[in-house]
């Protein structure tokens, strides 16, 4: 079995880059990796437009070669133009395609309500033999649409290089340590992913509690306003690192005590609150997509529908005020996330995907 996967670049920021970059080289299928969308962040129109026709012109001389296509893709007007192409590609060379859909555009979705363009959206995306969702409510919607063929729900993925060497024992030793509680933010550093309410959530929690400190880790669009927002609050204890991965992202990780992200953004199961869990932190977060099929509220930490600062500082102070709570949550987050999210296991699933469309699903 010869699988070609089509993805976002892998060194580059992004929820799908990261899934795949955590699996690669674990497969023990022949699959290849074809790189679709930017190569650069600050990629220029004309060149966008010469890496698409770039892209398409390489795939359908390629295509040829594999027994199974793995499309990635979002519920996202970008996503929805230049994947269904591949799509359609994969379908005219008569290649059996798995659609894995990452993310949901909430907007998008009330959009394609609309009778023509939901048709529009079935006749392209529903020629996959498969598809994979991140969570229930994207299956039940889909369902909703009139996509009859097999769905198959799947986990992101923690990778299991970035924890190896993290113990129990470590995680038992950092809910044991002294000094300030350490809350962490670590995602891109966009207004949908919460940002100013993790902001605000702190200002709140910093008036009553000296004793805790924030960490922001990302980049985005929001870098220079959010430093100018924090000197206008006039918080002190909070830190930049930046972009991180690898060594500075376990960094990160393990300096945390507790993890806050308040997003409202079209999340299909964020990595950065699995990987938190994975380090032992207890989280504190919205019920974003697929996040809501497995949390469980008050042993996980706590998760809410509302986005508000004083929805969220009220839930952090439960677990800035109890050590027990803190050390209880870090020990069953830990095991919980080691059982179910790291990348070995989820290769181990997606392979048995793989063989069960390429031998029983209809073309």
């Amino acid at each position: 079995m010869h699988v070609l996967l089509l993805t976002q670049h892998t060194e580059l920021p992004g929820g799908i880059a990261n899934y795949f970059k955590s699996l690669q080289n674990k497969f023990q299928k022949n699959l290849y990796y074809f790189i679709t969308g930017s190569r650069d962040a600050d990629e220029h129109k004309i060149g966008i437009v010469w890496r698409l026709f770039s892209d398409y012109f390489k795939y359908t001389r390629i295509v040829w070669h594999y027994d199974l296509i793995h499309l990635n893709t979002s519920l996202r007007v970008k996503s929805v133009f230049r994947d269904g192409l591949f799509l359609l590609l994969s379908r005219a060379f008569f290649k059996k395609v798995i659609l894995f859909i990452h993310g949901w555009d909430s907007q998008l979705e009330r959009i394609l309500e609309n009778r023509f363009l939901l048709n529009l959206y079935r006749f392209v995306f529903f020629k996959a033999n498969a598809m994979i969702v991140l969570s229930n409510d994207f299956e039940e919607k889909l369902r909703r649409w009139g996509y009859v063929r097999p769905i198959f729900l799947l986990t992101t993925v923690v990778d299991d290089d970035l924890v190896q060497g993290v113990s129990e024992n470590d995680i038992m030793q950092k809910s044991e340590r002294l000094g300030k509680i350490n809350i962490l933010y670590l995602s891109r550093l966009e207004k949908e992913k919460g940002l100013y309410e993790t902001i605000d959530t702190y200002s709140l929690l910093k008036k009553a509690h000296p004793n805790i400190c924030l960490t922001i880790a990302g980049d985005g669009s929001q870098v220079e306003p959010l430093h100018d927002y924090i000197r206008s609050q006039r918080l002190n204890d909070v830190s930049f690192i930046g972009f991180v991965k690898d060594g500075a992202k376990k960094k990160a990780y393990l300096e945390a005590d507790v993890f806050c992200f308040p997003t409202f953004y079209g999340e299909g199961m964020p990595t950065n609150v699995l990987e938190a869990m994975a380090f032992g932190l207890p989280v504190v977060t919205r019920y974003a997509g697929g996040i809501r099929d497995f949390f469980k509220d008050g042993e996980m930490g706590y998760a809410t529908d509302e986005c508000t600062p004083q929805v969220f500082a009220s839930l952090l102070e439960k677990i800035v005020l109890d050590k027990q709570l803190r050390k209880k949550i870090s020990l069953f987050n830990y095991r919980y996330a080691h059982r179910h999210f790291l990348s070995s296991k989820v290769v181990t699933e997606l392979e048995s995907i793989y063989e069960w469309v390429l031998t029983s699903a209809s073309t």
